[in-house]
């Protein structure tokens, strides 16, 4: 009788395959006529009768918690199908793993793979599956550095205020919108790192829109705009007589943000003094208004944002490491406009039909042409800046074009002519080296976050704590990280490679095991981890400077 099961190809699509029937010929003809490689996944039932045809498939057990699914179904001469039983939490985190899989099983002469999951992961996934159309183009993996943190997320539906207030069908602008909701579900800090004009606050206000914050108000300062004299009262509020002028007590931001969002804006601007104050409000969750002896406890969750480099702050001396590592619980990067310039048509259009108030507004082709092909130094605000004085200048022309843009850039004192095509300027060898050394520099700020988070536990000579939730919800956060950006083997030196995946491995084992069995996981973590982090750190610091003597 026919055998269901399901496939997940090198696209994104889950499909629902038939075996006419259980047999090793049935296996090799499904196998060769495979478009590329596969893996099927199949319940229990289906498991152990495909671990008997041995002539063609090799049973290989239970797949290790600590050992990567590719290593285990890579080992080997790739004469048998191999197949193993696998205990995944949800299906993201399954689809996440095949996807590694296949994408390091591309030098490999394998074209199949089997893993058995357990009933109930099967029937959550077939939920999903669809039926293979043979008249449809398979859906293409998404690309580049933010399609690689799609290919490892599970997709969550988008809503239509974040799409329409996040703009943008890029796979850039769907990464930000898939961190945005996933922001909202946890209640950590957020960082959010761009440059100036990619919508840092529209990211901040929409994680608070889709959180469980939402009823509560979400209050916004921006730290370089108040003298410093002035942030802390701004902040924490300040009683009667604090300081001249101070004629009644005030409640700050923080307090009037109770139960909901406490936006930081321009969070690099802090003095020295602030940031150990801003410290001490976020570990103890209380705060003291200027020239107050009480405390008052505080519950806002705080969101800041910069354009400056913190990391390099950190460095340098000038903001201080552990309150950046308590800042980064959740990372986004806002990116700037010339890297998702296939938006610039969509965004133009947007902006343009609420600048006129007018739905059935619209752009000739000659100016959507030109403005897509503009470097925009400026990011969206000067693209919607732009925009707002053309229609100033030219709204009431019954046809506008390229013309008509091209003496609005004249107005703005930008000298170019829009209606020429511009050209990709071609990477030189040296833009690759900087490229691979800000890709190798992320690398290194996130093993440097996981040592400062794991610290207290590998530091503590007695019994390990009780579960800590924050330590589980930020290792995810890092483990995360450290799975998009330590997954692409040619920015690293071979040993650099095998180290950092050795790091992810033991991290993952300790999630695994930290929330149910806290003793035996610390035991574990403090076995060896040490060191890996510390020759994971030495590698990646040792890669970059190759780099930069490559770039010279």
């Amino acid at each position: 009788m026919p055998i269901d099961l399901l496939e997940i190809g090198p696209t994104p699509a889950v499909i629902r395959r038939t075996l006419p029937e259980l047999t090793a010929e049935a296996v090799r003809e499904s196998t060769a006529a495979l478009a590329g490689h596969a893996v099927w996944i199949v319940p229990p039932a289906l498991r152990d009768p495909l671990a008997t045809l041995s002539g063609v498939i090799e049973d290989r057990g239970e797949k290790h918690p600590a050992i990567e699914l590719a290593r285990t179904l890579l080992k080997g001469d790739g004469s048998a199908i191999p197949l193993i039983a696998a205990a995944y939490a949800s299906p993201g985190k399954l689809l996440n793993s095949v996807r590694t899989l296949l994408k390091k099983a591309a030098d490999s002469p394998r074209r199949l793979f089997i893993i058995g999951v357990s009933d109930e992961l099967f029937a959550q996934l077939n939920k999903t599956a669809r039926e293979p159309d043979p008249a449809v183009d398979p859906l293409p993996a998404f690309r580049g550095r933010s399609g690689a943190v799609l290919n490892l997320l599970e997709m969550i539906a988008e809503p239509a205020a974040l799409r329409a207030a996040f703009i943008g069908h890029s796979v850039d602008a769907v990464a930000v919108r898939q961190l945005i909701l996933r922001a909202g579900q946890v209640d950590d800090t957020v960082l959010i790192t761009g440059d100036t004009g990619t919508g840092k606050e529209i990211v901040a206000r929409q994680i608070h829109a889709h959180s469980p914050r939402r009823e509560r108000p979400l209050r916004a300062v921006n730290c370089g705009a108040f003298p410093q004299d002035l942030l802390e009262s701004e902040l924490f509020g300040h009683v009667r007589g604090a300081f001249t002028g101070a004629l009644t007590s005030t409640d700050g931001l923080w307090i009037a943000a109770d139960g909901g969002t406490l936006f930081l804006d321009e969070i690099g601007e802090l003095s020295p003094g602030h940031q150990v104050k801003l410290l001490r409000a976020l570990q103890e969750s209380r705060i003291r208004k200027v020239g107050g002896s009480a405390e008052t406890a505080v519950n806002a969750r705080v969101i800041c944002a910069t354009n400056r480099d913190l990391f390099a702050m950190v460095q340098a001396g000038q903001f201080r490491e552990d309150l950046y590592y308590r800042l980064r619980g959740f990372l986004i990067t806002t990116p700037p406009l010339r890297e998702h310039r296939d938006d610039v048509r969509l965004l133009a259009l947007a902006y343009w039909k609420r600048i006129a108030r007018d739905e059935g507004a619209t752009l000739a082709e000659d100016i959507l042409a030109a403005l897509g092909d503009y470097a925009w130094p400026g990011n969206v605000r000067e693209l919607k800046t732009l925009l707002t004085n053309l229609f100033g200048l030219f709204g009431r022309v019954s046809t506008l074009d390229v013309r008509h843009l091209q003496a609005v850039f004249e107005f703005q004192g930008v000298r170019r002519d829009p209606g020429c095509p511009g050209t990709t300027p071609t990477a030189t060898p040296r833009a690759e080296h900087l490229s691979a050394f800000r890709h190798l520099r992320r690398v290194y700020e996130t093993i440097r976050a996981v040592e400062h988070l794991l610290a207290p536990l590998l530091n503590r000579d007695g019994p390990s704590p009780d579960p800590l939730p924050s330590i589980s919800t930020d290792l995810t956060n890092l483990l995360n990280e450290l799975d998009l950006h330590g997954r692409i083997p040619r920015l690293f030196a071979p040993g650099t490679f095998q180290q950092i995946s050795l790091l992810r491995s033991r991290l993952a084992y300790f999630l695994s095991e930290y929330e149910t069995a806290p003793d035996a996981a610390v035991a574990f973590l403090r076995e060896g981890t040490r060191r890996v982090l510390e020759a994971a750190v030495a590698d990646i610091l040792a890669d970059i400077d190759r780099v930069l003597v490559e770039a010279l």
